[in-house]
């Protein structure tokens, strides 16, 4: 197994430029006329509809198939004139294709892709791309599927037993659905999921240890066992994967409810306090195993019909309890995949790659979080329990709280593990540094601040600037990482160092300096980003 983790005299190779990396592609007419002919049909529909009154989005179905509607000229004659100038424009290119990359690096991607024998994949974690001898992957894959907690062997008709599952709960219980809902839902081109693992490189010993003993960017490590995987399930055309948005629309404003949510890292900081008065309060992480394999079906059935009876407001009254139940259980009973030939389906757990598997997670832990909060009154006070359900922050299965002195991390640690016998945890404890999600906390005295967190394993391999992108996408990079910093990093001393770091980082992924810095200039003038101007990413599905 290779790896291309940074951590000694840099190599140039194919593979270092990252997965994402895009060669220049080979000159396609008929696909380019066609990109043209779709992008003037947005310029029409954006100029059509731009001033429609968006108060009206209630009475807009949430989700619904696309149309393919053509919207006729414009009154606009400048909109026109440009449409037809990019229509007129002259297709043919006397020039020969400027590659990005190199003679050598064309035809080594050639040969890894013709390799059957080499299975090329992402870290989880850090953006090191792993190569594996085939044998290896399918044996770890393989040590996943076959227990028989989680998963057993199916037949390839399983899909087509629960589209008509599907359709029959739309039938008895989708009243409330819109034509254009009902439609989305049930007519598409379907095809089965796909099961594959991601190397959590960052949790190997046998990494860690290569890591440090090979003075190389490019690790050679001999298919290691403790290697473990992250399973992941692809299916953005399965049965049950357009249910699973519409559901997602529907059940995300419960999220909002619960005390411990954040959306992210950057939400984090917003609960998170510059001072405290306990100065020998403790930084505390904990995390939940497997979260989204562990949760049983009955367990997540329950927090979901809890959420839904505490705070009905927040559901949208067209759709029945009955249908978001019902539908749930369906994607939850049915999520089916194949590997290798075999197809299996999801025993226990969130289903696996669908949209609604973090809302449904999100949830879950915050039914266990309320009993949580009322068991603290009798096991502590009234006072800790409060606090408890002000200062504990959760990121799906990633939690993090300031400990009061006075309580044991080890007792807290069994009052979680006691909540669900399904759902447990582990925790890690600090008086002076914590790291929680992409900021690193520390606590000096009575003090707060906040810095970057990179795990060891991290490349800082960034979309290459030569990778054949759209340019705006590569221009935003280096503003957008500022701007990260600034946030994060207070400190001005420490601010600078970071941004000094990231100059470096981006050089290696080939920036221009110019680029680089005026990147950085723009998110210091701008200051740090406010969460409250972030977009909420519910959005309704409307193409």
């Amino acid at each position: 197994m290779l790896t291309n983790i940074p951590c000694g005299k840099r190599k140039n190779t194919t593979l270092r430029k990252g997965l994402k990396f895009t060669p220049t592609p080979n000159e396609n007419k008929i696909e380019l006329n066609t990109d043209i002919k779709e992008f003037c049909r947005k310029l029409r529909l954006s100029e059509r509809f731009h001033d429609d009154n968006q108060e009206n989005n209630d009475e807009l179905p949430l989700v619904r198939n696309k149309t393919g509607w053509n919207p006729p000229k414009s009154n606009d004659t400048a909109l026109e004139d440009a449409i037809q100038f990019l229509k007129e424009y002259p297709l043919e290119n006397n020039c020969p294709v400027k590659h990005n990359l190199s003679r050598n690096d064309r035809e080594a991607l050639k040969t890894l892709k013709d390799k059957n024998t080499l299975i090329i994949k992402e870290a989880d974690k850090g953006g090191a791309v792993v190569c594996m001898n085939n044998t290896f992957y399918k044996e770890k894959i393989l040590s996943i599927l076959n227990d028989p907690i989680y998963y057993e062997e199916t037949d390839e008709g399983a899909d087509l037993r629960t589209k008509h599952v599907l359709h029959d709960i739309i039938r008895k219980y989708g009243d409330g659905l819109m034509k254009e809902e009902s439609d989305y839902l049930t007519n598409f081109e379907h095809t089965t999921s796909y099961f594959y693992g991601l190397p959590k490189i960052h949790k190997s010993k046998t990494i860690a240890d290569s890591l440090n003993e090979q003075q190389s960017e490019y690790l050679k490590v001999c298919d290691p066992n403790d290697l473990p995987f992250r399973p992941i399930c692809g299916g953005p055309n399965s049965i049950t994967q357009r249910l699973s948005r519409l559901l997602d629309i529907i059940l995300k404003p419960l999220c909002k409810c619960v005390p411990s949510f954040i959306r992210d890292d950057l939400d984090f900081l917003k609960y998170l306090p510059e001072h405290i008065e306990d100065h020998e309060s403790k930084l505390v992480t904990f995390d939940v195993i497997n979260l989204y394999s562990n949760i049983p079906h009955d367990l997540g059935l329950k927090a979901v019909i809890f959420w839904m009876e505490k705070m009905p407001e927040k559901i949208d009254k067209r759709f029945q309890h009955n249908f978001i139940i019902k539908s749930l259980k369906l994607i939850l009973y049915n999520n089916v995949f194949y590997f290798d030939g075999k197809y299996y389906i999801q025993k226990k757990g969130a289903a696996m790659g669908t949209i609604i598997a973090p809302t449904y997670a999100t949830l879950v832990l915050g039914y266990l979080e309320e009993t949580l909060y009322e068991r603290m009154k009798t096991k502590y006070n009234n006072e800790f329990s409060i606090y408890l359900r002000l200062n504990w922050k959760r990121f799906l299965d990633d939690c993090f709280l300031i400990l009061p002195k006075e309580i044991d991390t080890s007792d807290f640690l069994n009052e979680l593990n006691n909540l669900h016998q399904s759902i447990q945890f582990t925790y890690n404890e600090s008086e002076s540094a914590m790291a929680f999600l992409d900021i690193l906390v520390l606590k000096s005295g009575n003090n707060i601040c906040t810095d970057l967190y990179c795990k060891p394993t991290d490349t800082h391999n960034y979309l290459d600037f030569r990778s054949c992108h759209p340019k705006h996408t590569k221009v935003n990079i280096p503003f957008n990482l500022a701007s990260r910093i600034i946030t994060i990093v207070k400190n001005k001393d420490l601010q600078e160092k970071r941004l000094t770091e990231l100059k470096l980082q981006l050089k290696q992924q080939n920036y221009p300096d110019v680029l680089i810095q005026h990147g950085i200039e723009q998110a210091i003038s701008k200051g740090p980003i406010k969460t409250t101007d972030r977009k909420d990413t519910r959005a309704r599905v409307t193409k």
